[in-house]
């Protein structure tokens, strides 16, 4: 009898203690799809989370769409890869080393960690919104962390990045 208690405390602590070793933290902050985004840019904006994206990065067009097929202005968002300021040469020198970083995920599905901002707009007004003050990018082999400056390999969070 003892034994039988003393097996099903050890279940429930083992139990216990997976899901506290599998419950996500703030790295896997809520994942929203890029569609909801747009339909409800007043419940998202100001908040940081995760959207699985088609990153683009080209001159006036920074983009985040829904996948490569789908890259009309409505369905995407505005990508700010570099918050500023500019004003100085190091500014310049800043934006131009996250823009080698970006180079790297450029046409690739991305998980990016970031603040949606409705009033984002980006090149001419043209987008619904805007993911700005972006922390971390990953894609399947690698990610960049933006507040250590320096390649930051981590573990994926449940369900980020669709498989291959």
């Amino acid at each position: 009898m003892l034994k039988d208690v003393v097996s099903i405390l050890f279940a429930a602590l083992l139990c216990a203690t997976a899901s506290v070793v599998a419950a996500p933290g703030p790295e896997c902050s809520e994942r929203v799809p890029l569609a909801r985004l747009i339909a409800n840019p007043d419940e998202y904006h100001g908040k940081a989370l995760w959207v699985v994206v088609y990153a683009t990065i080209d001159f006036e067009n920074m983009t985040a769409c829904p996948s490569e097929n789908e890259t009309q202005m409505r369905s995407c968002l505005w990508l700010d890869i570099d918050d500023g300021p500019y004003k100085t040469d190091q500014d310049y020198a800043r934006y131009q080393s996250k823009l080698q970083i970006w180079n790297r995920f450029n046409r690739q599905a991305v998980a990016i960690r970031a603040t949606f901002d409705k009033t984002l707009k980006g090149h001419f007004s043209m987008w619904p919104g805007g993911l700005r003050s972006v922390t971390e990018v990953s894609d399947q082999q690698d990610g960049w962390n933006f507040t250590s400056n320096a390649a930051a390999p981590r573990t994926a969070c449940v369900g980020e990045l669709p498989m291959p």
